[in-house]
This record gives C-alpha cells, sequence and structure tokens, in this order.
C-alpha cells in the first residue's frame, strides 16, 4: 500500500509539473507521420508513456484541451468501479396492492427484454400472485425521465445514442426496427423487436430490383401506443435494414412490454399502464437484480453506450440525480489530484459540445485506473481488444497487431480520440492517448493515423 502511494505520488508530481510541445524518446519517429497527415500541430494532442510514467515515449500538445467525445466514459467507468464495486447491483422490483401490480424502477442502465422475461417467470412462479390483474402502473420516482441532450444534437433528436433517462427502463430506451426486402415492387418486411402490440406500424417500404437503401423510420406517439412510420427504399438482394429508435416515454414503454409479456402467459390485464408512485403501502413481490457491474461496463465500453453511461452517473451523487453525479465526479478528480488545467466536463458519456480535457489529463485518469488493483481488472476486461471485438473490431487487424490494443474510442463532429494500452515485446505495456480536431479530415483518415502510430510504436517496443 505504501509503495502504490508514492507511486501515485510521483505520477502526481509528474502530471502537475511537466509539459511537452513534441518530444520524447521517439519523437524522430513519431512526429513524421503527424506532418504528413496534413494536420497543423495545434490539432492533435499525444501521449504515450510507460506504466508509471517515468518514461515519455512521445507527448505533443499535452495540456490542451481538446474534446475526448467518448473517452470521457473511462471517467465514470473508474469512479463507478471505487465508489460502487465491480459487484454492484441494480433493482427492478414488482409490487402489488389489491388486484393491480406496480413496477418500480431503481436505475438499472442494463435492464433488457431478457431482463424482463426473467422478471415477469419469477413474478409467475411466486404463490400469492393471482392471474386476474387490474392496473398495471409504473414508478418512476426514483429519478424521473430526463431529456439530457439537445433535440437538434447531430441533426437527429430521435437516435438510440441521445435517448432520454429514466429511472425504469428498457432496452437502453430504444425499439429496434428491422426491415426485409419483399418482392420487387412490393412494400418491405417491417416488423420491431420486441415484438407488441404496443407499436403500430405505418410501412411505406418499397422493395426495389437495384439502387442504394434509403429506408428510415419516425416514433411518434399515439394515443396510448407507439406509431412507428417507415419509409425509403430497399433493394430485393440487400440482407436487411437494422434501425434503431428512441422512446419519448420509457417508464411506459417498460410497463406495456411487461404487460405483453403477462398476457402472453395467460394472465388477465383489464386495464392498462399508468404511471403511479407506488409507496410503503404496496407490497414487494419480486426484486430483479442486474447483472453486475464490472459487466455492465463491458457493455458500456465495448460498445459506446451512452445511455449506460449518463445513467451510472446518476448512481454517483449524494442524490440520483445528473447534477449530483457530475458533482461527484469532479470532487473525485480533485481528490485524486489529477491535472484540471483546461479540463471542462459537462457529462459522463462524451456526447457534448463542452467536454474538453487534455492528453495530460485523460492520460492521468487512465493511469490511474490502470494502477489501482480496485479499478484494474475490470476496467481493461470492459475495454475493446483491437481487431476483435467492440468498437475496434475492425480496427488493428494488420499483421501483429491483432490483440495487442486494449482502448476506448471517441468520435463526434470533428473530434476523434484514443485512449488505452499497447503491448510491446521490449517496452512492456504501453499507456497511450489521442485527441484529435479532425476538422478537414475524414473520421477513417484519423484512425489511420492513430493505426500508424501505434503500429510504430509496437515496432520501436520490440527494439
Amino acid at each position: 500500500m505504501r509503495v502504490h502511494k508514492i507511486m501515485l505520488l510521483n505520477l502526481c508530481l509528474l502530471f502537475s509539473s511537466t509539459a511537452y510541445s513534441a518530444e520524447g524518446l521517439w519523437a524522430s519517429q513519431i512526429q513524421p507521420i503527424l506532418e504528413k497527415s496534413g494536420l497543423s500541430k495545434d490539432q492533435y494532442g499525444v501521449e504515450i508513456r510507460n506504466l508509471d510514467g517515468s518514461q515519455v515515449f512521445y507527448s505533443a500538445n499535452t495540456n490542451t484541451g481538446f474534446n475526448p467525445a467518448s473517452t470521457m466514459k473511462m471517467l465514470v467507468t473508474i469512479v463507478s468501479l471505487e465508489q460502487l464495486g465491480p459487484h454492484y447491483k441494480f433493482a427492478t422490483i414488482v409490487k402489488k396492492k389489491d388486484k393491480d401490480l406496480c413496477l418500480v424502477g431503481q436505475g438499472d442502465p442494463s435492464l433488457v427484454y431478457e431482463d424482463l422475461f426473467i422478471l415477469t417467470e419469477q413474478l409467475l412462479r411466486e404463490p400469492s400472485f393471482a392471474k386476474n390483474v387490474n392496473n398495471i402502473y409504473v414508478d418512476d420516482s426514483f429519478f424521473p425521465t430526463t431529456k439530457q441532450y439537445d433535440d437538434d444534437f447531430d441533426g437527429d433528436s430521435q437516435r438510440s445514442f441521445t435517448a432520454p433517462l429514466s429511472s425504469l427502463s428498457l432496452n437502453y430506451n430504444s425499439v429496434t426496427v428491422f426491415v426485409k426486402p419483399g418482392k420487387v415492387g412490393e412494400k418491405a418486411e417491417v416488423f420491431t423487436e420486441p415484438r407488441s402490440n404496443y407499436f403500430t406500424i405505418i410501412n411505406q417500404t418499397k422493395t426495389v430490383k437495384a439502387g442504394q437503401r434509403t429506408t428510415n423510420a419516425t416514433v411518434r406517439e399515439k394515443g396510448k401506443k407507439i406509431e412507428i412510420t417507415v419509409g425509403g427504399q430497399i433493394s430485393v438482394q440487400d440482407s436487411g435494414a437494422t434501425i434503431y429508435r428512441a422512446i419519448a416515454d420509457p417508464s411506459t414503454y417498460a410497463g406495456n412490454i411487461f404487460q405483453d409479456l403477462l398476457q402472453r402467459a395467460g394472465v388477465t390485464v383489464t386495464e392498462g399502464v399508468e404511471h403511479k408512485t407506488c409507496g410503503v403501502e404496496w407490497t414487494e413481490v419480486v426484486r430483479f437484480q442486474s447483472k453486475p457491474l464490472s459487466q455492465i461496463l463491458q457493455g458500456m465500453n465495448k460498445f459506446s453506450n451512452n445511455f449506460i453511461a449518463e445513467t451510472l452517473m446518476y448512481h454517483l451523487g449524494e442524490a440520483p440525480s445528473s447534477g449530483a453525479g457530475l458533482l461527484k465526479m469532479k470532487t473525485w478528480i480533485k481528490s485524486k489530484k489529477l491535472p484540471e488545467q483546461n479540463v471542462s466536463i459537462d457529462n459522463a458519456s462524451g456526447l457534448s459540445r463542452s467536454n474538453s480535457v487534455t492528453p495530460n489529463f485523460l492520460w492521468s485518469l487512465y493511469a490511474y485506473g490502470r494502477n489501482t488493483f480496485q479499478t484494474y481488472p475490470d476496467m481493461m476486461a470492459s475495454l475493446p481488444i483491437g481487431g476483435l471485438d467492440g468498437t475496434l473490431r475492425r480496427r488493428f487487424r494488420s499483421t501483429g497487431m491483432q490483440g495487442l490494443v486494449r482502448a476506448k474510442s471517441g468520435s463526434l463532429r470533428n473530434t476523434v480520440s484514443l485512449v488505452g494500452s499497447i503491448k510491446t515485446t521490449q517496452k512492456g505495456e504501453l499507456l497511450f492517448v489521442f485527441l484529435f480536431d479532425s476538422k478537414g479530415k475524414s473520421g477513417a483518415q484519423i484512425q489511420y493515423i492513430e493505426e500508424k502510430i501505434l503500429e510504430k510504436v509496437a515496432a520501436l517496443g520490440g527494439n
């Protein structure tokens, strides 16, 4: 423990007192890659060091602020593992009163259809449960539904990655729409997941002999149901389209799918789904526990799930709220003495134009997580593996690179980022940060630069 504290102290001193423009042991090898990219020198920040930070292999613009995009998720990953613990589980509860049921959310960020099915099966096995139900109430009072992002974020208010948050959520508050081609000149086949009478499908699609796919879907509330209008064309040779759409009223969505599951099991529901706060006069019948936080983080980081990140932040504060969670993360940063120069944190997911971090900060944060036993195993297990899975499955596929990189990627308009570890033959594990202002370049072009640098690092590390 004493050695660990001394190492952290040395790291903090290094982080707070050292600044680099473009230097390090391998500057002559790495800098030419960046110079040939056509990027100006103020468009990138890079930091590559060994585990304890004592060797700087390359550093550029280390204290310059950049938007981190989804690499911001590393903060909520590390703080939640330290504050909640990798074993932590979230609850979804079923209560009853007379012939009424109440589905109560406790902020489980990972509840999906399969979980709700298991919860329903647990309820059906309860001896006290009668198969005649009047009302199904949904209780999201643990924290109410909120919209974290502007409706016009990236020009599409119904994209699933900007779905609203709620303490009672299902499938990350989104519905999946599948479109498969039919016969030429006829409508395509359209269905949803989950399949439910809660959804009314307006099919305006057309199957064509050849041509570019233009399928689209729009979701709106209509009465007590969700109307999904699907349009555009799809080629008869097309393997099919998958479209994810956000749901505006998450708890009602969860309640209606719960009702479907009950009715399929032979339960009679005479009324419908309504909002209600179910207090102490209600009797708890079933308490469904989520998978542990360590596994939830894998879903968050490997697939860059914004919904999970923002919901986790609600659980970090003194009260379940976005503001309290954000304050907790900022307080945590100060307590660890991480470098705060040019750092501004607006949310947990990275889906913000206001977030700003430096390569120095992000490297320091990642190094803390990597060098702390309580966070290290589960943090590393949650990261995509280059060339193998998650958001990096199509990257780092070149000979010798597959499986050598574990990292969290990020991208927004004019922003590309990457933070993680690379395994080298001679230098062991090195920790790296890439932060790019990608204006004038495509995301693919910037990712190519990242991969070329890390290929060079792997080769240099073998010397």
